[in-house]
């Protein structure tokens, strides 16, 4: 027995992380079928459930209010209407809640004059960065019973007007012109006073905007990205109505939806549901994705789609010469699909398209290899009966079959879903602009009456088909003019070496009308500490034990590194200015790539000698318990800024004390 303790002793630990082949391995081992299934047990379900729903509380408790003015006023200039009180008043503010109207710039293209009977006024400008939020004036200082409003220039559109006496109180108004009891006809939507709750902030100026504009078939003015991603928010739109909940609730659930993707990859990859539960954790209590999915922005859509088809890849990859076509096509037919998918929301999931057909084609040539080499070996009769053997003899015609499957899924499914998202842009401006166009052709060429209306439909089948697919095709250069010769600076952006670190956030929001002068509300969005920085440390590594010949590169470290690559590059590459929510595609994967560090160290310290019987000395016992440490540390960081990420009001004293980092503002200002 003493003996043979010593030679365990002497035996060196050779952790899963360290054995596992690398991607390349070629060696004609034959292998069984893969076991591709999760393998949730008791405590999984109770995990990855518990999290989802504890996440999903957060996610939607205070995401926007349900209540806002659904009915508008439009008017054009030289447009009056008469507001009445019930009695003489003294104003000490209007609010209005506008529409789609006022062009961009520091005053707009719109414009309308509110007017006392003692003739003071106010000029009141509607422009693009103020649509859907209440806007507060307190420049008419007017006693009077009545109030004339006058368009006077641009078309208005005011969802609801509110007047407010000197004491704060709001002001009973009726109108003189049923057509405009639009104008005060929702006063109950009338908030205590205005924040992100009640009104668009940031780029759900264009993205809420538009997705609007989809569901009622109006011209699309936010067209620098591809349409899915605002389609999809149009459909909590066409649920909840035009409202901040209504717009956002689609991004607050797609976050959800990453919970159990994400613990579906760290069980896939590290198979026990403690690893899977902290990987899941750590991205559900991220600053950023909080933040990003709880905003009607389009980068949560990517990033989602991103990872699905990520996931299936992975699975994918993890297969061999064991499996059968048809179990192979699976995990790659959904990973195009959801490839589709993402580049139909944005780009950067076309990025990552590159890392997933280099680790495609990098398998399918190994499994080539490898089948060549089991074709020329000499087998035994029960080796030559095993389906593997067969597939070996069969791969290239296997080959073939998989690239044209991929020929489908990759490329032409993946092109059809993008072009059909570009009907709402045909249906409302291609088609009718085409229409017009030719109307004017058949007028000029005297085919057609000055008068005449051409009967049936205007366009043939074929001109129909040009106008989409030239109308997409115009799309896709803008897109490529439009981000590759962006020159604009902005204030909080940043450089990708700056991002792992979380150097510089960016602000979304600020909330500084509460009639407490004390309390704050602000969004920023930025990593957690506890997951960025150390997950930085982590992935760093990962990368220098790989470079120091600890790991190979097998099928994990293959994956992440590829991910990372196709999710970094092209914003080292590019020019333009680019901000830290970038890096949200990537914080998946740094988080999977030190959880992977984590487990090496785990199986090293504890897990092996423990199965060996070695005795385990007091300090290896505590490496099980990092994993908690860590988990519990992001969630308490979570709960500490929850302020400056959720937008909730509190005091401007406990804000300040959160801006760690020179570089770190929460109040939009250094």
């Amino acid at each position: 027995e003493k003996s043979m303790d010593k030679a365990r002793k002497g035996d060196p630990i050779k952790t899963p992380a360290q054995l596992a082949p690398s991607i390349f391995d070629t060696k004609p081992v034959i292998l069984q079928k893969t076991d591709t299934k999760l393998r949730y047990t008791k405590k999984d379900w109770i995990f990855v459930i518990a999290l989802t729903l504890v996440y999903g509380i957060l996610a939607v408790t205070n995401l926007g209010s349900t209540k806002a003015p659904d009915s508008e006023w439009k008017g054009t200039p030289g447009t009056t209407v008469t507001l009445t009180f019930d009695d003489t008043v003294t104003i000490g503010s209007v609010w209005h809640d506008g529409g789609i109207t006022g062009g961009s710039g520091s005053k707009g293209t719109t414009a309308f004059k509110l007017t006392g009977d003692d003739g003071k006024s106010v000029e009141i400008d509607q422009r693009f960065g103020t649509m859907y939020r209440w806007v507060r004036n307190s420049s008419l200082h007017s006693t009077t019973k009545n109030i004339t409003l006058t368009v006077v220039s641009g078309e208005a559109w005011i969802n609801e007007l509110a007047f407010f006496d000197t004491a704060g109180n709001l002001l009973h108004v009726t109108v003189n012109d049923a057509s405009a009891a639009a104008l005060v006809d929702e006063q109950d939507c009338v908030p205590e006073y205005p924040s992100y709750m009640t009104g668009m902030y940031f780029d759900e100026l264009y993205h809420a905007r538009t997705a609007y504009e989809h569901l009622h078939n109006l011209s699309v003015y936010e067209v620098s990205h591809p349409p899915l991603g605002k389609i999809i928010i149009s459909v909590g739109v066409a649920i909840f109505g035009m409202n901040p909940f209504g717009w956002r609730i689609m991004g607050a659930l797609f976050g959800v939806a990453m919970i159990p993707l994400m613990y579906a990859f760290g069980k896939r990859m590290f198979k026990r549901p403690e690893l899977a539960l902290l990987a899941a954790g750590l991205f559900a209590f991220d600053f950023m994705h909080f933040s990003q999915t709880r905003i009607s922005t389009i980068d949560v859509y990517g990033v989602f789609f991103n990872m699905c088809m990520t996931y299936y890849m992975y699975k994918f990859i993890k297969m061999d010469l064991g499996d059968s076509l048809k179990d192979t096509l699976i995990p790659l037919g959904l990973s195009g699909l959801f490839f589709g998918l993402g580049c139909a929301s944005k780009w950067i999931c076309i990025y990552t398209g590159a890392a997933l057909a280099v680790m495609f084609f990098v398998k399918m040539i190994t499994l080539w290899v490898k089948a060549n080499k089991i074709k020329n070996a000499k087998l035994t009769k029960a080796e030559e009966a095993d389906p593997a053997v067969a597939n070996a003899r069969k791969f290239p015609a296997r080959f073939i079959k998989t690239c044209l499957f991929c020929l489908l899924f990759f490329i032409i499914i993946p092109a059809a879903i993008y072009s059909a998202a570009y009907r709402p842009y045909y249906t409302a401006q291609w088609k009718p602009n085409a229409e017009q166009t030719k109307i004017a052709r058949l007028r000029a060429a005297g085919q057609l009456e000055y008068n005449e209306e051409p009967e049936g439909e205007v366009l043939t089948f074929s001109e129909k088909v040009k106008t989409y697919v030239d109308g997409v095709i115009d799309n896709q250069k803008y897109m490529f003019s439009y981000h590759s010769g962006l020159n604009s600076t902005h204030p909080y952006q940043s450089a990708w070496y700056e991002w792992p670190l979380g150097n510089r956030p960016v602000w979304f929001y600020s909330g500084g009308q509460n009639p407490d002068t004390t309390k704050f509300g602000t969004i920023s969005t930025f990593g957690n500490p506890a997951v960025w920085w150390i997950c930085f440390a982590g992935t760093l590594t990962l990368f220098i034990m790989f470079l120091r010949n600890r790991f190979r590169l097998n099928a994990e470290i293959f994956f992440i590194f590829a991910c990372m690559a196709s999710s970094m590059l092209p914003w080292m590459l590019i020019s333009r200015c680019v901000f830290v929510y970038h890096y949200f595609a990537t914080v998946p994967m740094i988080i999977l790539a030190s959880v992977y560090v984590l487990k090496h160290y785990e199986d090293k310290f504890y897990y092996i000698p423990l199965e060996r019987g070695d005795m385990i000395s007091g300090g290896a016992k505590f490496v099980p318990k990092i994993k908690f440490i860590w988990l519990a540390a992001a969630i308490v960081l979570f709960a500490v800024f929850y302020p400056v990420i959720s937008g909730i009001q509190v005091s401007r004293e406990y804000i300040r004390a959160l801006e760690w980092l020179p570089t770190w503002t929460f109040f939009g200002t250094w």
